[in-house]
């Protein structure tokens, strides 16, 4: 399904709707939390107010999913940029959108602090791969009926840490909370693993605020890796890749050896320090983040 975002102001009518009245679930949660929004989370809140009232054209409530990252039924929508898509309360505005970034862009710079440690990071997971608890591994199962032979170890997911990834692999937990640091985002930093012959079939993430790095570590040097878009890029050990997921993707590994790499979901580059501290708000109020694959 797809829906035109609602004009701005029609945005902004009902921004001011909901200063004086709750006009969703979670408006007065909202005006009393953000009294004085920045300019585009301003839009984003409207936007919200928007898709969220029960009295929406864009949509019946019984068809409506309000997790903002889960997957489910709601308005997703295209965007000005060719082939990208959204949901509807995954948009922020302003934010530029390409399939692949570059790595050597001045915004990502922080990158280079786990690529400083990439060859201590790959002994501790061979380490852990030959040594380690391997329960801690978490399968993604089926998808579209079909198995995607994708599983992780979360160190972050929603914010929250957790100890038994810190506790298998400290250099890598310790190494990404140092050189990401704030820009760590509310999905997921993850040691992931493609089994051989296996991958994900095509999805969208649907929401704009996030981006993706991959950095590969164990696997083949070619026949594993993901399409974004249309391209095809092969995960070679320890090169980077940055994508952005609100363009269709999938994963594929044609080898016979599994391939592991470490995966970091981060704030989009274009977004202000206040705009990550409003939408980590938001998203902790209103507890409002899903898994975000369907």
């Amino acid at each position: 399904m797809c829906v035109s975002l609602p004009s701005p102001l029609s945005l902004i009518l009902l921004l001011l709707l909901t200063q004086t009245f709750t006009i969703s679930s979670h408006g007065s949660l909202i005006t009393r939390n953000f009294p004085n929004p920045s300019p585009r989370f301003r839009e984003f809140l409207a936007n919200h107010a928007y898709f969220t009232s029960p009295t929406s054209p864009s949509t019946a409530a019984a068809d409506y999913t309000p997790n903002i990252l889960s997957g489910g039924i709601g308005p997703i929508c295209s965007t000005a940029t060719p082939n990208q898509m959204v949901r509807a309360l995954g948009f922020f505005k302003g934010l530029p959108a390409s399939p692949f970034l570059d790595t050597s862009d001045p915004s990502l710079t922080w990158i280079d602090g786990i690529l400083d440690k990439r060859h201590e990071i790959l002994s501790e997971v061979i380490d852990f791969m030959e040594t380690g608890d391997q329960s801690l591994w978490e399968d993604l199962g089926s998808y579209r009926g079909l198995e995607t032979g994708w599983s992780q170890i979360a160190m972050i997911d929603f914010f929250s840490e957790n100890p038994q990834f810190t506790s298998a692999l400290p250099l890598t937990a310790e190494t990404v909370r140092t050189a990401a640091s704030k820009r760590i985002g509310p999905r997921h930093v993850a040691l992931a693993r493609q089994k051989a012959g296996t991958g994900i079939g095509e999805h969208c993430d649907l929401f704009n605020w996030m981006l993706t790095l991959h950095l590969p570590l164990i696997g083949p040097a070619e026949g594993c890796g993901i399409v974004v878009n249309g391209e095809r890029r092969d995960w070679v050990p320890i090169v980077p890749s940055v994508m952005d997921t609100t363009f269709l993707h999938e994963t594929y590994n044609e080898s016979e050896e599994d391939c592991v790499l470490l995966l970091v979901d981060f704030w989009h580059s274009d977004l202000e320090e206040f705009e990550i501290d409003e939408l980590k708000k938001f998203m902790l109020l209103t507890n409002e983040v899903g898994q975000g694959m369907k």
